[in-house]
Order: structure tokens, then C-alpha cells, then sequence
């Protein structure tokens, strides 16, 4: 039990007393950690009323919470990496849309060689411009992502294009059967459920649309487009691997006339001096093997 730990379980709890309990220990001795620890960083991290039984974090406090859960994270990672040492463990990053609609063959790829190879397998769903930020601070292994790097110490592999469509609920059962082309001059914007799929797609609305018009409501993942779009006469345009799966929900695609720039997917990895480790040649031997010299479609 070190002194950071003492810190976020009296922020948790609100109170000595609470975290006290929590950490079965007495009072006494979690106010002296705390004096330790304030020691240590050189200030006041928590504010002790007299008479109060909570407690409440001083400005410093505030701004070395980030720093103890980081820490209270790395300590999970070490003693992750002591009980699992001998496997591999690959962390892999991707958005939501991404994760459900697009990783699942990798992942089968990946599950066919747990035979040969002891693989733990953990995932992150992120936006796509946190994912490279959680790349470069090695929170992650490997990411999926929607745009190219700024960094200069990432490597790029495109591996997938998909074309862009309209989603909706079907006016009849004859829409199941005839998914004719529409034209974007048709759907209002007022009705629209608007995904940011990617730095172009959204420019390429904003020309479209114009900046000053909104849409029905702005969606920041996708796991909740399906019950926006339950609501009558709205629409969403989407990647045709989500058309997929929203078409399984009983909603359906239809090609879009105008010119919607396609969605891009990247594997993105950390650029490594020398050989990279085992856990990213098998996770890049994998995606060679779904997406051999990256493919169109789904």
C-alpha cells in the first residue's frame, strides 16, 4: 500500500474515515500517509475543515489527481506484465464503428493462432485523433485510424477504403429490395444524424451543407445512431460496413449520387529502431493476412 493509493481512495470515499474503512486501516494512520505524501510533492493536497467529516482537494490536489491515477494505472500495467510475462499482450486501439463493424475478421485471424501462441488481447475505443496521442504515450500498441499522422515516428499502412452511404429506415418493404442511388439534395439537414467520420468528410459537409445549418443532432461515436435513426424521416451517412450492420437492425443503405469522399482505415503503429517485438510482427502478420496489400471494400 504506497501513499498515492491512500490520496485517490480519500478522493473516492470523500473522507479519511471513508477511505479509512475501505483501506482497513485507522484514521490516524491514513492522515499520516497523507502528510507523507504532501511532503513528498512539496504541498497541500487536500483540505481538512475541522468539525467537516469530508474533505475537499486544494488547487494543487487538482492537479496531481491526473498524476496519482496515472500512477495507479502503471502500477496495474507492472503487476499485469509479473503475472502474464509469458504471454503476449497486444493492445490495439480503434473507434467505435471500427471495433464493431470492421476489426472482427482480425480478430478471428488472431484467435486461430492462440494454439501456437499465448496472446492476450485487450482493445480501446477512442476518437480517432485521441488514438495517435494514446500511441505515442505507448498506452497502446497498435491503432486503426481514420487519418493520417502528423508524427513523424509513426508507421502508416493503408488497409481498407469503403464508400459512403445513406441510412434511414425503409418508407415500405419495396426500399429493402430496390436500394436505388439517391441524390444528398433530397434529405434535409435538419433531419440528419451527423457522424464526424474524419477531418475530410467533415470539410466536405461543411461545403455541402454550409457551416451556418445543423443537423438534427451531432453523434461523437456510433453506438447510439441506431436509436437516433429510429426516429422518423431522419438519416445518417455511413461507412457501408456500419450500413451492414444497421441493415441487419432492419434499416436500409442506399448509394449516394454525389461525389462524398470514402472512408480511409490505417493500421498505425510506433516506428521501432531495429526488429519490432513479437507482439506487433504477429499482430501486422495478422492484418497482412485479412487485408493482403490493403483491400477496397469489406
Amino acid at each position: 500500500m504506497d501513499n498515492v493509493e491512500v490520496f485517490l481512495q480519500v478522493v473516492r470515499t470523500g473522507s479519511l474515515s471513508g477511505a479509512a474503512h475501505t483501506l482497513h486501516m485507522t484514521t490516524s494512520n491514513i492522515s499520516h500517509r497523507l502528510h507523507s505524501l504532501e511532503a513528498e510533492a512539496g504541498c497541500t493536497l487536500v483540505r481538512r475543515t475541522r468539525g467537516s467529516k469530508t474533505v475537499q482537494l486544494t488547487s494543487d490536489g487538482l492537479q496531481f489527481l491526473p498524476l496519482a491515477e496515472r500512477w495507479e494505472s502503471l502500477r496495474q500495467d507492472i503487476a499485469h506484465f509479473r503475472n502474464f510475462h509469458g504471454e503476449l499482450s497486444l493492445t490495439i486501439g480503434a473507434t467505435d464503428s471500427v471495433l464493431s463493424h470492421v476489426l472482427h475478421p482480425l480478430f478471428s485471424a488472431l484467435n486461430t493462432l492462440r494454439a501456437t501462441h499465448h496472446v492476450r488481447l485487450f482493445t480501446v475505443t477512442s476518437r480517432y485523433d485521441d488514438l495517435y496521442r494514446r500511441l505515442m504515450r505507448r498506452e497502446i500498441d497498435a491503432a486503426f485510424v481514420q487519418m493520417r499522422a502528423a508524427e513523424e515516428a509513426v508507421d502508416l499502412r493503408e488497409v481498407l477504403t469503403e464508400d459512403m452511404v445513406i441510412v434511414q429506415q425503409p418508407k415500405d418493404p419495396a426500399d429493402l429490395a430496390h436500394r436505388e442511388p439517391v441524390s444528398i439534395g433530397a434529405y434535409r439537414l435538419e433531419d440528419e444524424v451527423y457522424v464526424d467520420w474524419s477531418p475530410t468528410f467533415r470539410s466536405w459537409h461543411q461545403i455541402t451543407f454550409g457551416e451556418q445549418e445543423s443537423p438534427f443532432v451531432r453523434l461523437d461515436a456510433v453506438n447510439s445512431l441506431q436509436g437516433f435513426l429510429r426516429v422518423p424521416t431522419t438519416w445518417a451517412i455511413v461507412p457501408v460496413s456500419t450500413a451492414k450492420g444497421l441493415e441487419a437492425a432492419g434499416f436500409v443503405s442506399h448509394p449516394i449520387q454525389e461525389d462524398v469522399p470514402q472512408r480511409h482505415l490505417y493500421f498505425a503503429s510506433r516506428r521501432q529502431p531495429g526488429a519490432k517485438a513479437p507482439n506487433l510482427r504477429l499482430l501486422e502478420h495478422c492484418v497482412e493476412k485479412v487485408w493482403p496489400g490493403g483491400q477496397n471494400g469489406v
